[in-house]
């Protein structure tokens, strides 16, 4: 949850906390939420019951899951976000490169999922559509944290880095060392750093002022990705971001 400025409501950053836990556990009790957020069960009773009374959860056997008062209200954020003219151009970039393929945007210091398109039903979908992606230990995400401003990656570099792999990296000063490439290359990569079998690519999307508006991001699963189609790939990746830094300026 976002670091308080003094003019936020308590109440509100609370029922925001318990969403956003409820969403992270993918469901949860009340004694489970309140020993999460570090709060009295009495407390997080109160918030949990008004927001089931609003239809933004739904409970079921004593366990609380996101409903769906939440997905009417976030179901117009994609025509908004993400126009016809950039879902083309990440529809052909999967096509192309026969590999699934993610649009993630960045706002409020969120890295979001917003839209991803399989080239085949079959193929994996490493990420849903809505998830919030590590800065640090993903293509995409780093893509992203190479082009913030300097205060605002220190932060991210500075705060705790969670493991979620035995690849993930988490030493600031060499996570801060491959963003250099990133930069020189306008083209990030993860090895297996979020999740253990997939490898990703990603390109920022920078606005005309060079700052970052999200990443086009190809996952590889398993044994998928060679250095040569990594190569051919790489190529499609960038002239797909600079496509969709167009049609989000224009």
């Amino acid at each position: 949850m976002a670091r308080s400025n003094g003019k936020q409501i308590k109440a509100t950053q609370t029922s925001v906390a318990v969403l956003e836990a409820i969403a992270e556990l993918d469901g949860a009790g009340i004694s489970e939420l309140a020993r999460y957020l570090d709060r009295s069960k009495g407390g997080i009773y109160k918030h949990v019951h008004t927001l089931a009374d609003l239809g933004y959860l739904v409970e079921r056997d004593g366990t609380y899951r996101l409903g769906l008062g939440l997905w009417s209200l976030g179901a117009t954020v994609p025509e908004r976000v993400v126009p016809d003219s950039v879902e083309s151009v990440v529809n052909d970039l999967a096509a192309s490169v026969g590999h699934v393929t993610t649009l993630v945007l960045y706002e409020s210091k969120r890295a979001i999922a917003t839209y991803v398109r399989r080239p085949t039903p079959a193929a994996t979908q490493p990420f849903r559509e809505g998830e919030s992606l590590p800065l640090y230990a993903t293509a995409s995400g780093k893509a992203i944290l190479a082009f913030l401003p300097d205060e605002e990656r220190n932060a991210v570099l500075e705060g705790e880095l969670d493991t979620y792999t035995d690849a993930t990296l988490t030493d600031s000063r060499v996570i801060e060392s491959a963003l250099e490439t990133v930069r020189e290359q306008q083209l990030a990569r993860d090895d297996g750093e979020y999740r253990a079998d997939v490898e990703c690519l990603a390109a920022p999307i920078l606005d005309k002022s060079g700052h970052p508006r999200g990443a086009v991001g190809v996952s590889y699963s398993g044994q998928e990705s060679g250095n040569d189609e990594l190569d051919a790939d790489a190529s499609l990746l960038v002239s797909a971001s600079k496509s969709i830094e167009n049609a989000l300026t224009t």
